[in-house]
């Protein structure tokens, strides 16, 4: 990361429901930093795959899906 802020790394395997919980907190904090949050998803057999595409419009480095 170039830029001056945070790096936020989120960790998931089959908690697809949790996940879209997290991220929209996350994406819902107000802040004068710059953040960016990285997802590691670990092989899930849910729907994990599912619910990260839905948050991939707009969004720069969605890989892995």
């Amino acid at each position: 990361m170039t830029m001056n802020g945070a790096s936020i790394i989120v960790s998931t395997y089959n908690r697809a429901n949790l996940l879209k919980q997290v991220l929209n907190a996350l994406l819902r904090q107000q802040t004068k930093y710059k953040y960016e949050i990285i997802v590691v998803n670990d092989n899930s057999k849910d729907n994990t795959k599912e619910v990260l595409k839905q948050y991939s419009e707009g969004l720069i480095g969605l890989t892995g899906c």
